[in-house]
């Protein structure tokens, strides 16, 4: 399929289909970008390699004609679905894929590839999105060998990995919110085991703040948790003045339900992590930790593609930066 079908089958001009697919973009942002990218996975359109190679200096194995498939596993489970965090790294890594000239495979549940690995067959490579257990990450390899990850810390593995380093970005948000005079800080999120959770006691304990308080909402880093936690928040009888929470997804729906819940009441300083879309929509707007997303998907996906191709043997570790947006909310 080429160029002239994709354009019936979204309506719009060829030079436009044209302009999209050779892009150099990191990542679809426009919707009709969304829309021409979506269709031509759909009718499994792929460039002239050897052509676009010579315009955009793709890697040789493109242009020569040489095409894998790349699937994607979500190491989350259907929570994962709701979490802008996922879905914006994994546009990056669809995105990257199809403009790298390769195939798109299936994108499954960690679960899922696990207990029914036939569906990985024919898959040359693997880009996990978030952090699993090690047990599980080694049954994936076992799987598939060729596999990158994407999301925070890195394993302590010989594997490509792309990651914000989620101890320093907790503890970023809570100095943050130190240095505006709070020292009731409460965390949302889950504790065992994440490094957002240490981050946040090791600032907490850095300036001699107590610890072991009601102020740790142990919740699942959903918007249901952050309900959760806003419900426990209003029944608590010494309640934190600035609340941590561990992403944007949890902290909108903290503010939202303490918005229904005791709509008279002043709201705690609350920021998050990630900054999706709606936490500048929301109101009071969320301060937050912006994460490189596409960054981290259109990286980890070229890092899986090298491997594939034998041009590294060394496992690359990658760690990105990420910036403090202050709004509204604290």
């Amino acid at each position: 399929m080429g160029l002239k079908e994709i354009a019936e089958m979204t309506g719009y001009s060829v030079s436009t289909v044209s302009r999209v697919l050779n892009s150099r973009r990191k990542f679809a942002s426009s919707a009709t970008e969304k829309e021409i990218w979506a269709a031509a996975q759909k009718l499994h359109y792929q460039k002239n390699r050897a052509a676009a190679s010579l315009k955009t200096g793709r890697s040789p194995e493109a242009a020569a004609g040489r095409s894998w498939r790349i699937g994607i596993v979500m190491a989350r489970g259907l929570e994962s679905l709701e979490d802008e965090f996922y879905a914006r790294i994994e546009e990056s890594v669809r995105a990257t894929v199809l403009r790298e000239g390769h195939q798109l495979g299936e994108t499954l549940m960690l679960r899922t590839a696990l207990e029914e690995p036939r569906r990985l067959e024919g898959v040359d490579g693997l880009v996990l999105l978030g952090k699993c257990k090690v047990h599980n990450l080694t049954s994936l390899r076992a799987i598939c060998k060729n596999l990158s990850c994407t999301g925070m810390n890195p394993y302590q593995l010989d594997i490509d990995q792309v990651y914000c380093n989620g101890e320093h970005i907790a503890r970023t948000a809570v100095q943050h919110l130190l240095a505006q005079g709070h020292k009731k800080i409460g965390y949302v999120g889950e504790c065992n085991g994440d490094v957002r959770y240490f981050g946040y006691r090791q600032a907490v304990k850095n300036v001699g703040l107590d610890m072991d308080t009601p102020y740790v909402f142990d919740v699942p880093q959903t918007a249901e948790g952050g309900r959760e936690a806003a419900r426990r928040f209003i029944v608590s009888e010494d309640r934190p003045t600035a609340v941590f929470c561990v992403n944007d997804v949890s902290a909108i729906g903290f503010i939202e339900a303490l918005k229904r819940l005791r709509p008279d009441e002043p709201l705690p300083a609350v920021i998050g992590i990630d900054d999706i879309t709606q936490a500048a929509m929301i109101e009071p707007a969320l301060s937050t930790i912006r994460l490189p997303l596409a960054e981290m998907g259109n990286i980890s996906t070229r890092l899986l593609i090298d491997r594939i191709a034998g041009h590294h043997s060394i496992p690359m570790k990658v760690e990105l930066p990420y910036k403090t947006v202050i709004r509204q909310s604290a």
